[in-house]
């Protein structure tokens, strides 16, 4: 429905510049937000009124208005037809009134976390200055965990920012990462891969350090062993990688006195083959 600019500041067509200045500082007055507060209602009330002071008090809009009657919005802007600016025009009827601090969000922050392999696979709480970071079960390299609200300041009630911490999982002698796996060379005696026995694989878990493994006899060297389900947790979702023993066969010095032995026995494993 059209706007009736005289209507909303309640005064004649013919009002005078300082008839319709009195009409809208006692509007001004009851309806400016830091009076109502939250009330949608009223700051709607007060925005109409604001726009109808900006069109009327201005000789060329109120002529413009005159001339084509009520509408729904001021005349476009344009040469002779400035945008509406509430706060300057409120700043120029009321100069010594208390402006309300405008709310500002505060900035988000950044830090960077070093997290050691086992660190990362078993998960951690580590802390960042004051804060405590829970570093999660699986976390992978280059991981930005998101803290909200725990950034900057908001000003005059904005909301805090929020901490984004850049996970870094350092190098391990022992490990190595593939997905969801861990890699892992296990060094066997000879005698483990020729006649089978029990090897101990290590696992990155900072609770068990290792796990005891049966290698069958005749068992290859290079030969990748799958333990499932003792890998890296997925960061969403029940899943779980394996890991993956790769096994490296010990030769061990033969002396002197015991070579004949030996070349024997290993002639009569050639000659089965």
């Amino acid at each position: 429905m059209a706007r009736d600019y005289y209507r909303i500041l309640g005064v004649e067509k013919g009002a005078s510049e300082g008839e319709l200045k009195r009409a809208y500082r006692k509007l001004a007055r009851e309806l400016h937000p830091d009076v109502t507060g939250d009330d949608g209602r009223a700051t709607e009330r007060f925005k109409q009124v604001t726009e109808a002071y900006e069109i009327l008090s201005d000789p060329q809009r109120r002529r413009s208005y005159d001339l084509f009657g009520t509408r729904d919005q001021p005349p476009p802007a344009g040469p002779g037809f400035p945008t509406l600016d509430m706060d300057g025009l409120l700043d120029k009827l009321f100069p010594k009134r208390k402006k309300k601090p405008r709310a500002e969000a505060g900035v988000d922050v950044e830090n960077t976390l070093h997290v050691s392999f086992r660190e990362a696979f078993s998960g951690c709480d580590k802390s960042v200055g004051d804060l405590k970071v829970v570093v999660p079960p699986g976390v992978d390299d280059g991981t930005r965990l998101r803290l909200r609200g725990q950034g900057a300041k908001g000003a005059a009630g904005g909301p805090d920012g929020d901490r984004y911490v850049l996970v870094v999982v350092d190098e391990d002698p022992l490990f190595r990462r593939d997905g969801l796996d861990v890699c892992v060379d296990v060094v066997v005696p000879l005698s483990a891969v020729l006649l089978g026995g029990t090897v101990d694989i290590p696992v990155p878990d900072v609770v068990s350090t290792q796990v005891r493994m049966t290698v069958p006899a005749g068992t290859q060297g290079g030969q990748v062993f799958r333990l499932r389900g003792r890998g890296f947790a997925k960061l969403q979702g029940p899943a779980r990688g394996d890991l993956l023993a790769t096994l490296q066969v010990r030769i061990p010095a033969v002396p002197v006195t015991d070579r004949s032995a030996v070349q024997d026995v290993l002639k009569r494993l050639a000659g089965d083959r």
